[in-house]
């Protein structure tokens, strides 16, 4: 659902419930899944609140039917892993709504930044993280991982959670140096009802993937470990391991199958 195609205006009433009104604010692009994120702000009779984000999809209609109903799948998904997620370090889920037109998951908005934004602002300066603040954001965010690879169902099984998109882009820290994790929309579990993705490439940014995922393998909770691992490198030293400026040379590609070579 594209806000632009929906030529949805600043300031418009996008749905109500429980007496709080969501007024939408801004379209932030596509989310996993083809799903749209906005910006909302809260809204009740007293005035203004804080904000919120906004996982929204379509309703079926024509061609783009099963897209929606995909879409919709995941939004449900999404909502069923948070009921098993209670760390402060993720961004919570507050529920699924149905409005005319779309369907909705409103999300906790983190008031916090991105460690891109950080990244950014230390590389103009060509500086970059103390070791203290590189093992503080390491900790933290380990901290959050194994609350999630440890979740097991009501009777003891493991859920199998795999966030699988660990990067500076869904990393936020606070200026009170409260850290926390998003997007838990592209993990991989057990859930009952989970919809199986056939398409064998990361789900997060490249560069921060594990080599299982870049290699169309199944990751486990190593992979986002792994996947720590290389955005902490980055705050240390502003390296990518997977960063090759001279890229492939055209002797290596030629000895791989077109297959493999696009993959």
């Amino acid at each position: 659902m594209e806000a632009s195609q929906f030529h949805i205006p600043k300031g418009a009433i996008l749905f109500s419930e429980g007496g709080v009104s969501y007024e939408f604010r801004r379209h932030l692009g596509e989310a996993n899944h083809g799903l749209s994120l906005f910006l909302a702000r809260k809204r009740t009779a007293e005035g203004a609140g804080g904000r919120v984000l906004l996982k929204a999809v379509g309703l079926p209609c024509g061609r783009a039917g099963a897209r929606a109903f995909k879409g919709r799948a995941k939004l449900a998904e999404e909502v069923a892993l948070s009921a098993v997620l209670d760390h402060p370090g993720i961004l919570r889920v507050f529920g699924m709504h149905k409005a005319e037109g779309a369907w909705y998951v409103i999300t906790e908005h983190p008031e916090a930044n991105p460690l891109t934004d950080l990244l950014t602002l230390v590389m103009e300066g060509d500086r970059y993280f103390t070791p203290g603040f590189v093992f503080y954001v390491g900790a933290q965010v380990a901290d959050i991982l194994h609350h999630a690879h440890t979740r097991t169902d009501k009777n003891g099984r493991p859920l199998g959670i795999v966030h699988r998109a660990i990067s500076p882009a869904t990393i936020f820290m606070g200026w009170h140096g409260d850290v926390k994790l998003a997007d838990f929309g592209l993990a991989l579990s057990t859930l009952p009802g989970r919809v199986v993705s056939t398409v064998r490439r990361p789900q997060g940014d490249t560069y921060y993937s594990s080599p299982e995922m870049l290699l169309g393998f199944r990751p486990d909770a190593r992979s986002d470990l792994f996947s720590l691992g290389l955005v902490l490198l980055e705050l240390a030293t502003g390296k990518n391991l997977l960063y090759a400026p001279e890229g492939v040379p055209e002797t290596a590609k030629a000895a791989l199958s077109r297959s493999t070579r696009d993959r």
